[in-house]
């Protein structure tokens, strides 16, 4: 019931910051004194439900009524619903994901409940006992404070809890003594770390690869058709040795890549993303963009790094070669703070016939690629097979095209630049309903093919294009 209420609820942000649900959970876990409900056959107690009752006894799933004994933020739970380990396992990946924070209460004298102590644990929520209210009642004003702290360093170099809780006492005029307000900072200014504990995003404890890394299948593959003969990004690891990839047709799973047990499911390829109709995707190489402002995170002027995630609202997630790993803005209110370096497109014409160098052979899924190969990556790690760079063209690129766009500049019609001409013929080329995004004096600017106009995302001004054969 408190997911469904988070999933159904409104959602908004404190400035740049979304706001995150939360649950509360009141309850004695306890057997002392537990009445009977006209409506159930399992206990329950004065303060709250007897949980592990109710798994040891039921088969399937219950749903049990509750009156002031569940609350959440803003409203009252009317019910909650307990299901057998494999559904709660299920429930709590769900709230996880949702970066749903469970806040547990602890009411009477047997306080101890394993199942809640790991649901808080896992969804970084807090245990609290009936003196501690006060902490719950003041959250929004916390809350409001952490946002404000989190605006204020989000750009800068120093973002140690020293120097947050100074902030914080100036904010509040008062300490923060159970930290909750400096985790809300915390997490504020690095808004991965919910899925970081779930092994997304996370660092390779394996040799044969690295986070970001470009991938195909390997020498013991065994999925089938999984990745659709493509390549994919290595996106994170769910523990040693089980790394996580999502594939460039958007497909993501888990794969054995093992050093210990020499247990290769896939192999490094140095092979970039290819844009279709995307602006930017899992996969690309990145630079700073124009509003980039956060000094040296990247690695310095230059630096390249991995989008490992592309969110609907215009933001990426970005690992650095530097291993540093964050997120930015690509497009969301008009401000792009990583631009897209370099990036190949589809040649027209030529991408069946340099792709089949790279499928894998039509073998069973039991079969490995050849030995040779087998042996090189095992003993070297190096790859053997030449890869496929001359199926695509950069984005950038001033070769020459036919077409010339144009754009209105009050009562006359001004053509762009060369090189950007190009990238936007390229693109018009790809897919004549489409978009793209491009950078004049100074300013990013999005085409899109089907209105033929011009918009400056930051002011939502529009003008109008044209193309001339």
């Amino acid at each position: 019931m408190g997911e469904a209420g988070v999933i159904t609820g409104p959602f908004g942000n404190i400035g740049d910051f979304p706001l995150q649900g939360h649950i509360i959970i009141f309850t004695d876990s306890g057997s002392e004194g537990n009445t009977s409900s006209s409506s159930s056959p399992f206990p329950l107690t004065k303060g709250g439900i007897d949980l592990k009752s109710m798994l040891d006894n039921a088969n399937g799933s219950i749903t049990l009524s509750l009156s002031s004994t569940g609350i959440s933020l803003g409203s009252s739970l009317e019910g909650i619903e307990i299901f057998n380990h494999a559904g709660v396992e299920s429930v709590v990946h769900s709230i996880v994901r949702l970066q749903t924070k469970v806040f547990y209460v602890q009411i009477g004298k047997n306080q101890k409940n394993a199942i809640l102590e790991r649901i808080v644990n896992e969804t970084n929520g807090k245990i609290l006992d009936t003196r501690e209210m006060h902490r719950l009642l003041q959250m929004t004003k916390v809350m409001m404070i952490a946002a404000r702290i989190a605006s204020n360093i989000v750009y800068s170099a120093d973002q140690s809890k020293e120097s947050i809780k100074q902030q914080i006492k100036e904010e509040s005029g008062s300490d923060d003594p159970y930290n909750d307000c400096l985790d809300m900072v915390l997490e504020f200014v690095n808004p991965l770390s919910v899925e970081k504990r779930r092994g997304k995003y996370t660092e390779l404890t394996c040799r044969s690869l690295q986070l970001g890394d470009r991938v195909r299948r390997g020498p013991d593959w065994r999925f089938g058709n999984q990745d659709n003969h493509l390549a994919g990004t290595v996106i994170g690891q769910e523990s040693h040795g089980i790394v996580k990839v999502q594939w460039d047709n958007g497909d993501t799973n888990i794969y054995m890549q093992c050093d210990e047990t020499c247990t290769f499911s896939l192999r490094k390829v140095d092979e970039p993303k290819v844009l279709v109709d995307e602006m930017i995707a899992v996969g690309c190489r990145v630079v700073r963009g124009q509003d980039w402002r956060f000094g040296d995170k990247d690695g310095g002027v230059g630096s390249l790094g991995t989008v490992l995630d592309v969110r609907p609202e215009g933001k990426v997630v970005v690992r650095w070669d530097s291993k540093r790993t964050g997120l930015y803005k690509m497009g969301y209110n008009g401000r792009f703070e990583v631009k897209v370096h370099g990036a190949p497109v589809r040649s027209r014409g030529k991408v069946n016939e340099h792709r089949s160098e790279y499928k894998s052979k039509p073998t069973s899924d039991s079969e490995s690629e050849d030995a040779s190969f087998r042996t090189s990556f095992r003993t070297t790690g190096d790859k053997t097979t030449p890869e496929p760079n001359d199926y695509v063209i950069p984005i950038y690129s001033d070769s020459t095209v036919s077409a010339i766009w144009e754009y209105e500049q009050g009562s006359e019609w001004k053509r762009y630049p060369n090189d950007i001409n190009v990238k936007i013929e390229k693109a018009y080329q790809r897919k004549k309903t489409g978009k793209t995004i491009i950078e004049m004096d100074r300013t990013t600017y999005q085409i899109y093919f089907q209105r033929m106009i011009q918009e400056n995302p930051s002011n939502k001004t529009e003008k109008s294009i044209r193309r001339k054969d």
